[in-house]
């Protein structure tokens, strides 16, 4: 059955947990928050790491929370998919650790990216974009992480519209492909996005992606680092990048939304399409499209 979406609408990227699904901070999400300290200190180094965390304890206590929005993330998947018991558990466990495992290489390498910065601009004119103190390390950090640009970048200021195409091809072997085309006017965005091969009643993620620096592409078959022959989201995100806006379908024509500056420039980003059903079981993080943007010609 051919789905068209029609996408106009910009969300904060993200997957909404409902309230009943919401639970307090366990053991677990302790476990998984020591845990990913202790990588990031062992990666950064003593001194990196202490400009991004005044301590051990403040670095835990920063991503207990991390871990926490995890696992309910996980479970939020791992319950639509209709598991029980142990299956359930392994389901949540498996989709926590990977998505903490993303999370952590983006620190690492934002962590040493902005340290490459500091060395070469040198303490004032870091302190120029990133201000000074102790926290000013931790905002280069976070806001390289979520691949969003310095704070005195701002979108620029045309008079003529931009117009920009993507061309969607399958991943995973899901026969999955589209077509669309972007509007850009200053900071207004409108999105025309026409996707065939969805699977009937289920949800699809679809979000424009960016990486830190650099151009994001759309991942190939190198990425399959663990050779099982299909490309999970984790190990498409160093290609693809970080979900900076989340695009959904709605029926509204002729809607014109303002875009954050963090998602330009657009040929620098790429649209991925999640949700897959594998082995009877829908993975709703499995990529199964994606394109890249570029300028109309």
């Amino acid at each position: 059955m051919r789905l068209k979406l029609t996408l106009l609408t910009l969300l904060a990227a993200g997957l909404a947990i409902p309230a009943a699904m919401a639970s307090s901070v366990n053991g677990t999400d302790r476990t998984n928050a020591a845990r990913a300290c202790s990588s990031l200190r062992a990666s950064l180094g003593p001194s990196s790491f202490g400009k991004l965390y005044t301590s051990n304890g403040a670095c835990v206590s920063a991503w207990i929370a991390k871990a926490h929005s995890a696992r309910l993330h996980a479970s939020a998947t791992c319950r639509h998919n209709g598991l029980k018991g142990r299956v359930l558990a392994s389901c949540i466990t498996a989709h926590t650790r990977s998505s903490l495992s993303v999370s952590i290489k983006s620190t690492k390498n934002a962590a040493k990216t902005c340290a490459s910065s500091l060395a070469t601009l040198g303490p004032q004119s870091f302190a120029s974009t990133w201000g000074t103190g102790a926290s000013a390390f931790g905002k280069c950090v976070s806001s390289t992480a979520s691949g969003k640009p310095a704070p005195s970048t701002t979108p620029p200021s045309n008079n003529a519209a931009q117009h920009f195409t993507t061309s969607l091809t399958a991943l995973n072997g899901s026969g999955v492909s589209g077509s669309g085309t972007l509007l850009l006017n200053n900071d207004k965005l409108t999105v025309h996005l026409s996707v065939t091969g969805l699977e009937t009643g289920q949800s699809h993620e679809v979000s424009i992606r960016g990486t830190p620096s650099g151009n994001s592409t759309c991942p190939t078959s190198v990425a399959d680092s663990n050779h099982d022959g299909t490309i999970s989201l984790s190990e498409a995100q160093p290609s693809v990048g970080n979900a900076l806006v989340a695009l959904s379908p709605t029926q509204q024509t002729g809607e014109q939304l303002s875009l954050s500056s963090s998602v330009l420039p657009l040929t620098s980003r790429t649209i991925l399409v999640l949700g897959k059903t594998v082995n009877g079981t829908y993975d709703a993080t499995l990529p199964v499209a994606c394109g890249t943007i570029a300028a109309a010609t």
